[in-house]
């Protein structure tokens, strides 16, 4: 997902909204997805040749097949190109990936950016990245330690499961821009009650959001 200069100026303005009032160092990261999953395309070309096979025995079975039972080469390979095909749709692919691989991928990728930002490089070590995964309609909250030590993510916790997000929206760049600010103002608030700015904070981390390469 390409964000235009007007969205990270959107998500740029939460940030500094937020950090007003807080000593922590908020960043945030939004990718299309956290992974290829190529072996998604491979299973949807090999679910569709079984497909072809199972219709064809059946159709011979019942009468309504007059010719070969198994599928030709040339058939094999349409259908199993069109499996390829089939997997380029975000929901088809999502449906042969399983939820707890796909939540690895993101958690993988957000920590390997919250060091590659530099986000643990704070003096106070009170960086935390928000991380979005579109493809996945997953974010992940990384917290470096002064963070964690005083509750902030268990706080944060309750607050995400109280919610009900409707999942369908995730196609939708504005809504995706909106949950990340979201995000980031629940962070905002709590971190604004448990690590209050200080007289004399520097803002240590880029506002701008920290840059992904698809993958």
């Amino acid at each position: 997902m390409k964000l235009t200069k007007e969205d990270k100026k959107i998500i740029f303005q939460a940030v500094q909204r937020n950090e007003a009032f807080t000593s922590a160092e908020i960043a945030w990261c939004i990718t299309g997805r956290s992974s290829s999953y190529t072996d998604a395309a491979l299973i949807w070309g090999i679910v569709l040749v079984a497909f072809g096979i199972v219709l064809q025995l059946v159709m011979e079975l019942s009468g309504s097949w007059d010719g070969d039972a198994t599928l030709s080469l040339v058939e094999s390979v349409v259908l199993f190109a069109v499996g390829l095909l089939v997997a380029k749709i975000p929901s088809c692919r999502r449906l042969v990936i399983d939820k707890n691989r796909m939540r690895r991928q993101v958690i993988e990728r957000a920590q390997a950016s919250f060091y590659r930002g530099g986000v643990q490089l704070t003096k106070g070590h009170n960086g935390v990245l928000v991380f979005v995964s579109v493809f996945e309609r997953l974010i992940i909250i990384i917290a470096d330690k002064a963070i964690d030590d005083v509750g902030v993510l268990k706080e944060f916790i309750k607050v995400v499961n109280s919610e009900n997000p409707d999942k369908k929206s995730w196609g939708n760049k504005n809504t995706v821009i909106q949950k990340c600010i979201n995000h980031i103002d629940a962070l905002g608030v709590i971190c604004g009650s448990k690590l209050p700015r200080q007289v004399g904070d520097v803002n240590e981390l880029s506002d701008d959001g920290l840059n992904e390469k698809e993958v």
